[in-house]
This record gives C-alpha cells, sequence and structure tokens, in this order.
C-alpha cells in the first residue's frame, strides 16, 4: 500500500507488482513456481501488465491450492489475495488499453504528438 499510494509523492505511487511480489515471496516462497509462467507471458505477448496481471491471480491460486491442502495456512492466502486485489486495481487503466488493443507492447516506442 505504501508503494502504490505514498504520502510523501502526495499518495501516487507504483503498481505494486515488485513490492506485492516481494511480500508475497516472503509470506509463500513458493510462489516464486509462478515466475516462469509471467516471463513467458511477457515474452510470448509482449505485454508486462498481462504478465503482472495473470501472476497476480496465479499466486492466489497457487496459495489457495496450498492451504486447501494444508500446507499453508489461510491468513496467508487471504494477504496474497489483498496484494493481488491492489495490483489489479492499480491496472485498472491498463486492463481498458489491453482490452481495447492500445496497450504499449515491451520495446515499443512512445508516438509522441507532432
Amino acid at each position: 500500500v505504501g508503494h502504490c499510494w505514498s504520502p510523501f509523492i502526495g499518495f501516487r505511487g507504483g503498481k505494486g507488482v515488485a513490492t506485492g511480489g516481494g511480500a508475497a515471496i516472503a509470506l509463500f516462497p513458493p510462489v516464486l513456481i509462478v515466475m516462469p509462467v509471467v516471463l513467458l507471458i511477457i515474452w510470448v505477448t509482449r505485454y508486462v501488465s498481462l504478465g503482472s496481471l495473470i501472476g497476480a491471480g496465479l499466486a492466489v491460486l497457487l496459495a489457495a491450492a496450498f492451504a486447501v491442502s494444508g500446507r499453508l495456512e489461510w491468513p496467508s492466502v487471504f494477504a496474497i489475495a489483498a496484494i493481488a486485489a491492489i495490483i489489479i486495481f492499480r491496472h485498472r487503466e491498463n486492463i481498458a488499453r489491453l482490452r481495447s488493443g492500445s496497450e504499449r507492447k515491451l520495446g515499443q516506442k512512445v508516438q509522441l504528438p507532432a
């Protein structure tokens, strides 16, 4: 939350992917299993936002699966779900651009007005 809405910069900030991912890893190290999937999505589609969003969702599913099997406590699942919800919320504009086909791809040049 502090990364996404920092009081030191006018309650603005990033999308929380790196910070949230680090917190999720601290809570549940096996969540690193999601990283190759995220990298594959980014490599194939060239959309970093899509990889981030899918990674957040997969982290919750993986944590829930471990909790159902008794290998993770449910409060950790709820914390990871809260992190994923923040990441998804912060990506609302990216989601709109992905849906409209106007999201920039990794390495794509920015078109400046003439």
